[in-house]
């Protein structure tokens, strides 16, 4: 009984305001603290506008040491008073966590000031309900931990973003584009303001009007991983700004996808000024023809942000090596990329390789001046080297523009470029290139009559030699009978219509021109056909060697008459059936790819009597 006495008598002495309630620490007991403390902080010079309805620490001494500990962070009074809730903040409660979890991403103490000034929310925030979640999210984007902390700096308002919002919803349409998940996170450590842009008012109208001038969504895609920023500029004010301005300069609508894809970045730029500076100077100082500067724009689009000066340097120094101002012109237009080239490391040494060693004029960059811009030392000295081995004397373009392997094949087979002569159609025999002897089983006469032919008209089409291959089987398939009751006038003027009619459908479309290169393509399957039968069947190569089957004449020949018959829309047609079933399988009649070219002795010898007849 003493004892319990004792515990009473000492509740007794405990004051009721001091024992805990229920509501002790949430609801704060009224005083007139606070009206101090407001006083206090418009002393200060801390705009109270919004704290009058806030909870605050009911003494100076506790505002005091808040307002003391923002300043040691190096948070200005301007700073301050951008959010001025923050001085409501607790400092050990919530100062201190969030400060240490920033410091732990990587936040210097340097840059909290600038952070806390583009996000002061983030001292409000809840370490573990707010701002773990979205670094993890981050994280799951395949952002890189040691660069968490540069994409909040840079957007620190991320931290704010719901998860399941606009963060997931930007990143799902980027992704359905075609960028790959790979790239997602280099695309938002680099530009991280991705994640605040809704899809249906920002990213898919910028997205529609780069579609709406002929750029597909994989190449936007690509653009998209290597720029992902120019989401940033203004649809109205930046991109449809500049497509005006280039538009109006002569720039073909059609060329506008190649200036975007060759420079996204102009997109962003105010070019009105540059347009008008550059066109002046290029019709002026380049001579340039009005007609080729929007041709200039189109191939090179950072000309307009190129250096008057440095470039007027490499013009007169093409023209100080001999080349007039015209032909200097006509190389900027074609090539505008030499502009912006080294005379001292590229252009110099280049055009001395040139000169000395391969003993060339300087006549031959004026209709190749993209040979400026290949390495002297990785591409243009070793091929030099290869085509000097061989023998071969080419033009530039034909040994450097194009890949190793294409140069390969090229010195290793009997290739015909467009630099060697095209094919010329001997009447009576079968398609020969001037660089190839005509069969040997071809009469005198008609090889007399084929050469007047030539010289006479030396500029017969393709659809011309389609013709005379038409003709030609119609001489070979008629019998003597035939030809006894018909008279050659009749014949010679049945020909004479028949290239008039010729004459007046060249101009026509040739709409199966891609169906007949998938002709011709898997007439080379046939080639390989045959060599593997000649592999298995000695008898087929004995066949060759007596000069009933030729490789040669089957490659190289065949070829040849099978591209002039591809105008002829019966052969086309013909052509098509085989390729999708004979050739699609990969076996070959030998009555489609022989009779055409390949006759015996006998049949040669009553060919050219009756063509002797005919004539």
């Amino acid at each position: 009984m003493a004892v319990s006495s004792k515990k009473k008598s000492k509740e007794s002495e405990i004051s009721v305001i001091d024992q805990p309630s229920l509501t002790w620490g949430i609801v704060p007991v009224p005083s007139e603290g606070k009206e101090k403390v407001i006083e206090f902080l418009e002393k200060e010079g801390i705009d109270t506008s919004e704290l009058h309805d806030v909870e605050l620490p009911n003494t100076i001494e506790v505002m005091q040491e808040r307002i003391d500990f923002l300043k040691k962070l190096g948070l200005s009074l301007d700073v301050i008073n951008s959010y001025p809730l923050m001085v409501t903040c607790s400092i050990k409660k919530n100062l201190v966590p969030v400060l240490d979890y920033l410091e732990q991403l990587g936040l210097r103490s340097k840059d909290l000031p600038k952070f806390v000034e583009k996000y002061p929310m983030v001292l409000h925030s809840s370490v573990i309900i707010d701002l773990m979640p979205v670094v993890d999210y981050l994280l799951g984007l395949d952002i890189q931990r040691k660069d968490i902390i540069r994409v909040l700096m840079r957007y620190p308002d991320v931290l704010g973003f719901r998860l399941e919002g606009t963060m997931s919803t930007s990143v799902a349409y980027i992704v359905s584009l075609g960028v790959r998940m790979r790239c997602i996170g280099r695309m938002l450590t680099e530009y991280p303001e991705i994640l605040g842009m809704r899809v249906g008012n920002n990213i898919k109208p910028k997205v529609d009007f780069l579609l709406s001038y002929g750029i597909p969504k994989p190449v936007i895609a690509k653009l998209l991983e290597v720029r992902p920023y120019i989401l940033g500029f203004d649809l109205i004010d930046n991109m449809q700004s500049v497509v005006d301005d280039l538009l109006e300069a002569g720039v073909r609508k059609e060329g506008i996808a190649n200036i975007i894809t060759q420079y996204p970045d102009i997109l962003g730029q105010d070019i009105k000024q540059n347009l008008a500076q550059k066109c002046i100077w290029l019709m002026q100082q380049v001579a340039v023809q009005a007609e080729g500067v929007p041709v200039i724009f189109e191939n090179l689009p950072q000309i307009l942000f190129i250096k008057e000066g440095l470039a007027m340097e490499r013009v007169r120094f093409f023209r100080n090596a001999g080349l007039s101002a015209e032909d200097v012109a006509l190389m900027v237009v074609e090539c505008p990329q030499i502009l912006a080239l080294s005379i001292e490391h590229t252009i110099q040494p280049s055009l001395n390789f040139l000169l000395h060693d391969m003993k060339r004029s300087v006549k031959e960059v004026v209709k190749f001046p993209s040979y400026f811009t290949y390495d002297l030392k990785s591409r243009i000295m070793p091929r030099y080297k290869l085509i000097t081995e061989k023998g071969i004397d080419c033009s530039l373009e034909w040994f450097l523009n194009c890949t190793d392997q294409r140069l390969k094949g090229r010195l290793s087979d009997e290739y015909l470029d467009n630099d060697a002569p095209g094919p010329v159609f001997q009447m009576g025999g079968v398609v020969h290139t001037e660089i190839k002897p005509l069969d040997e089983n071809l009469h005198s006469d008609m090889a007399e009559k084929g050469k007047k032919d030539e010289q006479q008209s030396p500029y017969l089409n393709q659809r011309q030699t389609s013709m005379s291959h038409q003709w030609e089987r119609k001489l070979y398939t008629t019998s003597d009978s035939d030809i006894e009751n018909s008279s050659g006038n009749e014949n010679e003027s049945d020909m004479y219509e028949a290239y008039s009619e010729l004459e007046e459908d060249s101009d026509e479309d040739d709409d199966g021109i891609l169906s007949s290169l998938r002709g011709l393509r898997n007439t080379n399957k046939a080639v390989d056909v045959r060599k593997q039968q000649k592999a298995s069947d000695p008898s087929l190569e004995s066949m060759s060697e007596e000069g009933d089957y030729s490789e040669n004449d089957f490659t190289d020949d065949a070829q040849d008459i099978l591209r002039a018959r591809l105008h002829d829309d019966e052969d086309l047609e013909m052509l098509e059936s085989a390729s999708d079933s004979e050739f699609h399988e990969g076996v070959v009649d030998d009555s489609m790819v022989d009779d055409d070219w390949s006759i015996s002795e006998d049949e040669e010898e009553q060919y050219n009597e009756r063509w002797k007849r005919n004539i």
